[in-house]
């Protein structure tokens, strides 16, 4: 199919770029603009229906083309919301007028979760699986009838894969009354826990924290019917019929929301883990029926949802299938990988490429690390050793925070070796002294390890690989990394493998000969409120505001002539999250008052339509 060019316009907004079913380069939008999740507004007004520019020159840089080699651009069917009209899908038109010059006739936009599951399996070893999408929302569906008090909206989807071919099995739309999305479910109790939009994660982490009082009342709220269909209690969904964001009734029964400056409750651990446990529960059952309608071996994961890395191991241990493929990038912005590989999945056309790694960022060559370098040298001082892994090593061992930066980046939310912040995970206050002085996050949320691949069985309870860090897996020897085992004996996994990652690889194992322990703690290289660093500048920015001991760039091993001023950095920048955070909980409610007059006008209009 020549060169193609996938779109995704929605919150998480990603170009990808693919040449005959390969995939080139891949980025999201947030890396290079540095607003976390990049949503933006239209001139005119439009909400989740903006181009990501930067992403598209990077990605067309990267892969030597213009914008008029382009065989065909792909973008990513979403709902668009506007405060003054109807809901709606976005349209080929929408794209085509962001691209001036550009003919429209080559621009396509395909279903949301069509894009989620072609990327996924495209990704995904195998060619044959089922597939299961489930995310807070995908299209508008104009063809289920008219009448709706909330529009029907796609939240689940189950598909029957064969390499060609994406055969729908069932879709789980909005009821009546409801939403009845996976994804709202789960944001529902983030909401509640005063985290905001797009902090399920941190659900995820405070859900080990809670006691099992309302897990049965959670877990009747998702109401399984026959075959792959659900149901969901109105009161446990994001946004009633009048467009709250937590249903009046939901504040009934459990209380008030929780103000994101408040210290968290006994109630918010309770509810993140009941609702943990409800997710669990359904996922399960649902991946079980999936199989048996099936008859598939494998299943592959995609949608916001399947970033819940509990959940993926319940399923991946109970639901039956031999094998189980999450993406990396599985929220919205791997939906412009699905679109990327679309025209050559549609055409049947032979399977070209398996994401082993997610490396899809360009990587940056020595002689512009040292030029950035260059432009700092009355702050920072560095060396090349040709021992500087054995040297990074012995720093990490030593109890130093080492912020490192290889190759091209991570897509997806997590750093997996590339553009990571590494520590020794055998000192119990490692996590406390991440937190204090470099991430400034909650303490009550985990960090990960990252182990080599063949000794993965001697420290979790995890069968095969799990390269993406999308599986959470009991810790056997909590003893011996206790910085990276959460507070209910578990740890988030990544396996490292030489063929995939030689050089973060040989750092593991040069830790494990000087150590023992074949395992390092891996977190994002960001500071909270940040994307991940894309660039040497920005990594050279982070490691200065932050309390980092030592930046390792490619071989430039980097460290601060004057500490003492990254320490007062850190504290203006701290002082500066604070203000930071309230901003995020402002643009949080007039998020919800957009969407929520989308919803009421979407109600008026079908009302009228059907007088």
């Amino acid at each position: 199919m020549g060169l193609v060019l996938g779109l995704n316009l929605s919150h998480d907004r990603a170009a990808v770029i693919a040449r005959d079913g390969v995939v080139l380069c891949g980025i999201a939008e947030e890396r290079l603009d540095r607003k976390k999740h990049s949503v933006v507004t239209t001139a005119d007004g439009s909400y989740l229906a903006s181009m990501p520019q930067k992403a598209i020159d990077y990605v067309l840089a990267a892969a030597g083309a213009s914008l008029a080699d382009c065989e065909r651009i792909v973008a990513v069917g979403s709902v668009v919301y506007h405060p003054d009209r109807p809901l709606r899908n976005l349209a080929a038109a929408d794209v085509a007028a962001q691209l001036p010059g550009f003919p429209a006739d080559r621009v396509t936009v395909i279903n949301h979760h069509l894009a989620h599951a072609v990327g996924a399996f495209a990704a995904s070893p195998f060619t044959e699986a089922a597939v299961l999408v489930a995310d807070g929302a995908g299209n508008v569906l104009a063809d289920r009838g008219p009448g709706r008090l909330i529009p029907q909206v796609e939240h689940t989807t189950f598909y029957h894969a064969r390499w060609g071919e994406m055969r729908e099995l069932s879709k789980v739309a909005s009821l009546p009354r409801s939403l009845n999305s996976l994804g709202a479910f789960y944001e529902l109790a983030t909401r509640f826990c005063g985290f905001g939009a797009f902090a399920e994660g941190k659900t995820m982490g405070l859900a080990s924290y809670g006691e099992p009082a309302l897990v049965a009342d959670w877990i009747r709220a998702i109401r399984l019917g026959d075959g792959l269909r659900y149901e969901i209690d109105p009161t446990y969904q994001t946004f009633d019929r009048r467009g709250r964001m937590i249903p009046r009734t939901f504040v009934r029964r459990y209380g008030s929301p929780r103000h994101y400056s408040e210290p968290l409750r006994p109630i918010d651990r309770d509810i993140a883990f009941a609702a943990q446990a409800a997710l669990e529960t359904a996922l399960v059952e649902m991946a079980r029926r999936l199989r048996e309608i099936s008859g598939c071996r494998h299943l592959v994961l995609a949608g916001g949802v399947a970033l819940n890395s509990v959940a993926n191991k319940k399923i991946a241990d109970q639901a039956g299938f031999e094998r189980v493929f999450i993406v990396p990038c599985a929220a919205d912005d791997g939906t412009a990988l699905g679109a990327a590989l679309w025209p050559h999945f549609d055409a049947g056309r032979e399977k070209a490429w398996v994401m082993r790694h997610a490396y899809l960022g360009k990587a940056y060559p020595d002689a512009s690390i040292e030029q950035e370098l260059e432009k700092h040298t009355d702050v920072l001082v560095w060396s090349r050793p040709a021992d500087w892994l054995e040297r990074t090593a012995a720093r990490l061992a030593a109890g130093e925070i080492v912020g490192w930066f290889q190759g091209g980046a991570e897509i997806g939310p997590r750093a997996l070796g590339h553009r990571s912040i590494l520590a020794d995970p055998r000192h119990p206050e490692m996590k406390d002294r991440l937190n204090e002085r470099v991430k400034y996050r909650e303490a009550f949320r985990p960090f990960a390890p990252a182990v080599l691949a063949e000794r993965a069985g001697e420290f979790f309870d995890l069968a095969g690989e799990s390269p993406f860090m999308l599986l959470v897996a009991p810790v056997k020897q909590p003893a011996a990394i206790p910085a990276a085992t959460h507070v209910d004996g578990t740890g988030r996994v990544q396996t490292v493998t030489a063929a995939d990652n030689d050089v973060f690889y040989r750092l593991i194992a040069a830790f494990a000969r000087q150590t023992g322990v074949p395992v390092l703690l891996n977190t994002s290289f960001n500071l909270a409120g940040e994307p991940i660093v894309e660039t040497p500048q920005d990594a050279i920015a982070c490691f200065l505001k932050s309390e980092m001991d030592c930046l390792v760039l490619n071989d430039f091993v980097v460290e601060k002539r004057h500490p003492e001023l990254s320490r007062e950095l850190s504290r203006q920048y701290r002082e500066l999250l604070t203000v930071r955070q309230k901003v995020v909980a402002q643009e949080a409610e007039l998020e919800s008052i957009r969407r929520s007059r989308g919803w009421r006008l979407l109600t008026f209009f079908n009302r009228w339509r059907n007088r």
